[in-house]
């Protein structure tokens, strides 16, 4: 399975937004986005792994601290959130010790600090590959 997310570009009011103003947004193009692909394994764990081997992180079961960048930490346990709401709300129940086992690799073409909403677009990703899997 792959999951193909677009970063965003506010076109005006990107610093009012933070106060909650409205702003002016858009996807970005096809060349600025991330990719999930997922693979299914049998060993019960969750490898999240960028492609060019900057990262590898592991889940077993319940998911747990790592020492990779808190960024990349962040991204990923916001996908597992908003993937197990969307499972919620579709009636679902989420077992974390139950999962799968599985491997997502995400290919990013957005770059980190530069507006274009990179963590939004990787826990986006990693969410929606939960919902479809789980």
């Amino acid at each position: 399975m792959e999951i193909i997310t677009p970063g965003k570009v506010i076109l005006g009011g990107e610093h009012a937004v933070v106060y909650g103003t409205p702003a002016i947004a858009s996807p970005t193009g096809e060349n600025l986005i991330v990719r999930g692909v997922w693979e299914e394994r049998n060993d019960k764990i969750w490898h999240v792994h960028e492609e060019r081997g900057q990262w590898e992180v592991e889940r077993q079961a319940t998911p747990a601290g790592t020492d990779v960048h808190p960024f990349i930490e962040r991204s990923i346990r916001e996908g597992e959130a908003l993937g197990t709401k969307l499972l919620r709300k579709r009636g679902k129940d989420v077992q974390w010790d139950q999962i799968p086992g599985g491997r997502i690799t995400l290919v990013s073409r957005l770059p980190g600090k530069s507006g274009l909403g990179s963590s939004a677009a990787v826990a986006a990703t990693i969410a929606e590959i939960v919902s479809r899997v789980m």
